[in-house]
């Protein structure tokens, strides 16, 4: 979901949800930026690759962690329930089982290094070397950027800034996605 208040949205802004009606919005609402659209097929191979079905494993860290914060007791309750449904197992015990934790979390790691090879080679194939931008396909952000950095940000902002995994994260692959987070932090809020 993204909350436009700038000054052409009016007094309350404007609330926009789904991947898909961000992207038309924002390329509607701001035609003088970079078009957000797949044009290589990037985003679409990197999907349908099911190296992002890892993603579902991260997943397992951050819910409880994001139903232990919600406010007001009814979305808590009914999110919160809705998670141990599906894990098998309460909040709590979510949040106290190391097994449960350092499984999800070497998963989410083999992801992190598997997109980060991905990126590569699509970098290596368009000839991009260190000085091809700060992008993950170059010098202007892609739709793909869009989607990654998102989900980098998502998980910064549910385990913490300071949590022992967000900077396991920025270290990973020598540093890239701490460097990459930065590049993205930018474009954090509009």
């Amino acid at each position: 979901m993204i909350h436009d208040i700038s000054p052409n949205t009016g007094p309350e802004g404007t609330f926009v949800s789904d991947s898909l009606k961000i992207i038309d919005y924002l390329n509607t609402a701001y035609p003088e930026s970079v078009p957000l659209v797949d044009t290589d097929g990037v985003l679409a191979k990197l999907v349908s690759s099911g190296v992002l079905a890892a993603t579902s494993q991260l997943w397992r860290l951050t819910a409880p962690r994001l139903a232990q914060s919600i406010k007001g007791e009814e979305s808590k309750q009914v999110y919160g329930g809705n998670v141990e449904k599906k894990l098998g197992r309460s909040i709590d015990a979510l949040l106290t089982d190391r097994e449960v934790h350092d499984e999800a979390w070497k998963a989410g790691l083999e992801m992190y290094r598997a997109v980060k090879k991905y990126f590569d080679e699509c970098r290596g194939a368009r000839g991009l070397g260190e000085d091809g931008g700060p992008w993950l396909l170059g010098k202007e952000p892609q739709l793909v950027d869009v989607f990654t950095g998102g989900s980098l940000m998502w998980f910064k902002n549910i385990m913490g800034e300071d949590s022992e995994e967000w900077q396991e994260v920025t270290e990973l692959d020598g540093g890239f996605w701490g460097k990459y987070a930065k590049t993205i932090e930018a474009y954090a809020a509009i």
